[in-house]
């Protein structure tokens, strides 16, 4: 998260790492900092969980099903 609040161009994650509470503040700095954010979804992360930290970004979260 030390990196969104540096002002780094973009960010790319894997959902499998993160706990939800852990992805919602990436999603929210991401929104606040205007910093696009790449997430990689498992099976960790439901299609309402995705969808919610979609709405959280405001526009700078785009989703990755490609595992």
């Amino acid at each position: 998260m030390a990196l969104l609040h540096q002002g780094v161009a973009g960010l790319t994650l894997k959902s499998a790492d993160f706990r939800f509470s852990e992805l919602f503040e990436f999603a929210r700095l991401a929104a606040t900092s205007e910093t696009n954010l790449v997430l990689i979804v498992g099976d960790n992360l439901t299609a309402s969980e995705a969808l919610s930290l979609s709405e959280i970004a405001h526009g700078h979260l785009h989703i990755d099903l490609s595992l």
